[in-house]
């Protein structure tokens, strides 16, 4: 079959009948989402136990299970491509194959960090792409860098965000600092352009443990919504997810599955980027009807 990236598989000329994505991340469920309502056949390949890996597992497992179409194998690692079958090994140990008539490699990108000079210069190379500060500074004197070459976040918001930051540093650092210009990839939200939508930003429940947060969460229905439920439907899929810390009730993370969740999660970000807890988000007035309510819905919802 012929193997593309996400590039190539905006210029085919067909839709293929079977489709392969190797890789469950954003481009991968995105473009499987995308081509399942175009009448393909589409099948997943994914190496970690569940799609979408900074998103919270609760709604991650949501999200797959609502993307109507898609078969979802997860915990397998792809050995090979032999003909028209991809071969991969599942979650068991045993080989399987997938056929298909064109594959989808949605495992990531490398930063091109050779060949212009960065290795000569001393430029230091982290494992994910060149090594920045929190002010996109490199180790060279005057050098900065932003966007996905740092591989500190892959996404277009963020490079914009990165690029304001290095520009305010290299113009006038001192004001820069006294304004507190610096990258917190925490408060970065992302969003899945599947359907249904999903978005995000801050951690999951799992990271915020790891992290040692004595964690406090309530997962409230968008169907709090009347708006939502007008669209959707009461059945349609949305959930939010609010993560906390129980001592001082800061919101460590906001994680929205259903139509408009990628357009009302900059009011998350906004939460975490000025530290607002439980308490503060609760006075906040959200207009009505509005599928963001269920941000403060899920806010009233924590019971600790």
């Amino acid at each position: 079959p012929l193997v593309v990236d996400s590039t190539g598989l905006l210029a085919v000329p067909e839709v293929p009948k079977r489709l392969v994505v190797i890789g469950g991340g954003v481009i991968g469920v995105e473009f499987a989402s995308l081509f399942a309502a175009f009448g393909a056949q589409v099948e997943v390949i994914e190496m970690l136990p569940e799609i979408v890996p900074f998103m919270d597992d609760d709604l991650a497992a949501r999200l797959r299970k609502a993307l109507s179409g898609v078969t979802f194998r997860l915990g397998c690692r792809v050995t090979g491509i032999e003909g028209a079958n991809v071969v991969y090994t599942d979650a068991k140990g045993a080989e399987q194959r997938a056929e298909a008539d064109l594959v989808l490699m949605a495992v990531g990108r490398r930063p091109l960090v050779q060949g212009w000079g960065a290795e000569e210069a001393g430029l230091e190379v982290g494992p994910r792409g060149v090594a920045v500060d929190d002010t996109m500074r490199t180790n060279l004197p005057n050098v900065w860098a932003v966007g996905d070459v740092t591989g500190r976040s892959l996404l277009a918001h963020a490079a914009y965000r990165m690029g304001e930051i290095a520009a305010a540093h290299i113009i006038d650092p001192v004001a820069a600092r006294r304004n507190g210009q610096r990258l917190r990839t925490d408060t970065i939200p992302w969003a899945v352009y599947s359907m249904p939508e999903a978005a995000g930003v801050g951690l999951t429940e799992a990271q915020a443990k790891e992290r040692g947060h004595d964690v406090i969460t309530a997962t409230v229905p968008l169907a709090v919504s009347g708006r939502f439920v007008a669209e959707n439907g009461v059945r349609g899929p949305g959930a939010v997810k609010l993560i906390a810390d129980r001592g001082s009730r800061a919101v460590l993370g906001v994680h929205m599955l259903g139509s408009y969740a990628p357009e009302t999660i900059w009011g998350a970000a906004t939460v975490l980027e000025t530290e607002l807890t439980i308490d503060d988000l609760r006075q906040v007035v959200f207009p009505h009807p509005t599928v963001s309510e269920g941000i403060r819905e899920a806010a009233w919802a924590i019971t600790d």
